[in-house]
């Protein structure tokens, strides 16, 4: 029976780094979708991350809070070279660009997702994930392309595996 979430909220930031630190031993990366919600926990697997993969989409709100966070992870001592700027939903005929979001959050793109509502859709539906449900589509070989990227970028290391974080 899966634990309740009151005994998740007993998890604190010291936790995180015994976690991660068994995760990190067991695996070669560890992925960790941190969600929108910052507290000493999210903060510390960020500070743990070898690479922060943030989400953005080409909208105004969403660039607003992009700019916002990442003014908060300065605050924060959060390495800037290790934040990743990846756009989902990504389409060339856009009313914002690259350009606007790179311009205003000081960053460059680092990935763009594509916008493929269906496949994306199936695969929620389904409890799969795209690259599983419909592997030949583009958002499909698109995911497995960054995942190749980010193994090339952050090869294996001995000394300790990569923890790799997605927020957004």
């Amino acid at each position: 029976m899966a634990a309740s979430p009151e005994v998740g909220e007993e998890v604190n930031a010291s936790h995180m780094v015994e976690i991660f630190g068994c995760l990190s031993a067991m695996f070669d990366y560890v992925l960790v979708d941190v969600g929108r919600h910052l507290d000493d926990r999210t903060i510390e697997v960020l500070s743990l991350s070898d690479a922060i993969l943030f989400l953005s989409c080409l909208d105004i709100p969403t660039i607003r809070n992009v700019k916002r966070y990442l003014d908060i992870f300065e605050q924060l001592e959060i390495e800037r070279e290790k934040v990743h700027l990846v756009v989902n939903r990504f389409q060339k005929k856009s009313r914002l660009g690259l350009n606007d979001l790179e311009n205003t959050v000081g960053l460059e793109t680092f990935w763009t997702i594509p916008n493929e509502f269906a496949p994306i859709s199936l695969g929620i539906d389904r409890g799969n994930p795209a690259v599983l449900e419909t592997p030949k589509t583009k958002v499909a070989q698109n995911f497995k392309d960054l995942a190749e990227s980010l193994c090339e970028l952050y090869g294996r290391q001995e000394s300790s595996s990569s923890v790799e974080t997605a927020t957004g």
